[in-house]
């Protein structure tokens, strides 16, 4: 030890003697499946303090799973509540939700079929894509009752909706020729939501 130069005693050598060692992984962390068995053989090693971005990572990805559902009807509810306020009728308010329902769970068929999961940078993709849907379908109703006739509605706003989320999902689909994983897993979401 008291060979070592005084640069690396001051970056891996604690006040109480304890040495910090690095252990780099030979497969993709970004796979929360992998990431356990990672942190699984890490704890058999009785290794103290373990930290690191890979362990945020899964530590929020579990979070978000068990609390993610649950914020997940929540916000529904919410967005139900508001909406019913707004257009003052149950099935305006369901009409103007489907939107929003519905990508949800083509983009949630998607994934489980393409065996996509969320990360803690995909998640993120959620709250736009609700968003986004209830925007739609808000606006699509408010014209049809003004109109009072769907092909009128469909002509006028069914273009302008149609083509703000073409361009919408064009801007965020751009972040899958990122070189950043976590970028490209939220621009596919985005575009499938």
């Amino acid at each position: 030890m008291d060979n070592l130069p005084a640069e690396i005693k001051q970056n891996y050598l604690g006040k109480q003697g304890m040495i910090l060692t690095t252990a780099y992984s030979n497969g993709d962390m970004w796979k929360s499946d992998y990431q356990k068995k990672y942190f699984e053989a890490l704890n058999k090693l009785n290794v103290n303090n373990v930290s690191g971005t890979a362990l945020i990572f899964l530590r929020l990805i579990q979070i978000s799973a068990s609390e993610g559902r649950k914020i997940l009807l929540l916000t529904i509810i919410f967005i139900f509540v508001v909406l019913l306020f707004d257009m003052k009728n149950i099935k305006y308010a369901i009409l103007a939700m489907l939107p929003m329902v519905l990508s949800i769970i083509l983009m949630l068929g998607v994934m489980g079929w393409f065996d996509i999961k969320f990360n803690v940078v995909n998640i993120i993709a959620l709250p736009l894509i609700i968003g986004i849907g209830v925007d739609d379908g808000i606006h699509l109703i408010h014209r049809y009752r003004r109109e009072k006739n769907i092909n009128d509605a469909l002509k006028s706003t069914g273009k302008a909706i149609t083509m703000t989320t073409l361009t919408t999902g064009a801007a965020f689909g751009s972040f899958i020729l990122a070189k950043y994983r976590g970028f490209v897993g939220f621009g596919l979401l985005l575009l499938l939501g």
